[in-house]
């Protein structure tokens, strides 16, 4: 396996910078997402990576060698496909061993049945068919080498397609958005079966997709991409409780993130639709910022007890949660709150009542929400709540 860094990647089409200067330093043996939505420049990365696109400027290098020059085929990589890329005529056993003969069959070796005629040739593929069984017996898909890929659900055709990739023992492997034509329960089980195959191999990953929840549940570590720029980089825990920017907040974690206007006041603490909380930021007075909490991390009391109050507006049953949509006077959107079945029970829609938070899990931005502001050690006031 190899690590693989990328420096200053720049790439655009017809005159539109689709990547800017974007550079990666993914570690041996890691699993890297890079996540992001539509049309952000991630999968545009992940096939100059491969070298199926040339890139305008910026450098690669997969395990310390550069391989801007180099042709596909000899940067070692295995890209795992959306639609599976199988070749429909031939069975999985064959599909699986297509990588191997292409690299150590001759032209003559493989034409005309001659493997079955040849001594070198029918060593070769003795060797592959060990590998083969091997990797479908590590995958589970050992009853389905005769078969064809149309006569495959969608879930066994993605183990084929793993499969290709895993028996060439590639130095990394790239994967553009695999479980995105999977229904929601097989994409849950699959999912898991990837981070399991990522460990047992001690593989190097590069994992591309739009959906936070596959990034958040896969990774050793994420990088969100937006507008052809890496805003951050980081575990998936850093990034979801200390996300560097307002639009990496929004985008990771489910239900989304609130957000509330505020002001600094002449103390230089931030408001709260009016209401001052107990810590300052590095703002001057009369600045503008975006606060923002998750839907976890506040808590829905009595309308008597809090000084931001709301009216319940909508309630979404999962099950073991709910999640409560408030309207408050100010918001420009409803501030959702998670409570327990058993909590929830007791509201009603139209049911006034309070919000309270704690100041310890605000997490302050510009008005542009393009920078976090720090914040200082709390002031001896009463929190808004």
């Amino acid at each position: 396996m190899a690590s693989i860094t990328v420096r200053d990647i720049s790439k655009g089409f017809s005159g539109q910078p689709i990547l800017r200067n974007v550079s990666l330093d993914i570690r041996d043996g890691e699993f890297l997402s890079l996540v992001g939505p539509s049309g952000c420049g991630k999968s545009t990365l992940l096939r100059i990576i491969a070298g199926l696109e040339d890139q305008d400027g910026g450098a690669i290098e997969i395990g310390g060698r550069s391989v801007d020059a180099e042709r596909p085929g000899r940067r070692d990589v295995a890209m795992v496909f959306q639609s599976y890329a199988l070749y429909p005529h031939l069975s999985v056993y064959d599909n699986m061993a297509a990588p191997l003969r292409q690299r150590s069959l001759t032209q003559l070796q493989r034409g005309f049945g001659l493997a079955r005629l040849l001594p070198e040739a029918r060593r070769k593929e003795a060797e592959f068919r060990r590998e083969i069984e091997a990797t479908a017996a590590m995958l589970g898909i050992t009853a389905l080498l005769q078969r064809k890929p149309a006569q495959l659900s969608g879930g066994q055709r993605q183990r084929v397609a793993l499969g290709h990739a895993i028996v060439r023992h590639p130095k990394a492997f790239l994967m553009d958005e695999p479980l995105s034509n999977l229904d929601a329960k097989l994409r849950d089980t699959v999912r898991a079966e990837i981070s399991a195959l990522q460990r047992r191999l001690g593989a190097t990953f590069l994992y591309v997709t739009h959906d936070q929840a596959e990034a958040m549940t896969m990774s050793d570590r994420i990088a969100v991409i937006m507008e052809g720029r890496v805003l951050q980089i980081g575990t998936p825990s850093e990034v979801y409780h200390d996300p560097a920017d307002l639009r990496v907040a929004r985008f990771i974690g489910s239900p989304r993130i609130n957000v509330l206007p505020g002001e600094v006041d002449s103390t230089g603490r931030p408001t709260l639709l009016g209401h001052a909380v107990d810590f300052k930021v590095p703002s001057s007075a009369g600045s503008r910022v975006q606060v923002a909490f998750r839907p976890h991390d506040a808590l829905i009391c009595s309308a008597d007890d809090a000084r931001l109050t709301g009216t319940i507006q909508h309630m979404e049953n999962l099950g073991s949660d709910i999640l409560m949509h408030l309207a408050l006077p100010g918001a420009d959107e409803p501030i959702i709150v998670r409570e327990s079945y058993e909590t929830a029970a007791r509201r009603r829609l139209g049911d006034k009542v309070g919000l309270k938070l704690d100041p310890q899990k605000l997490l302050v931005f510009d008005e542009a929400g393009s920078a976090r502001l720090g914040q200082d050690a709390p002031v001896k006031t009463k929190a808004a709540s």
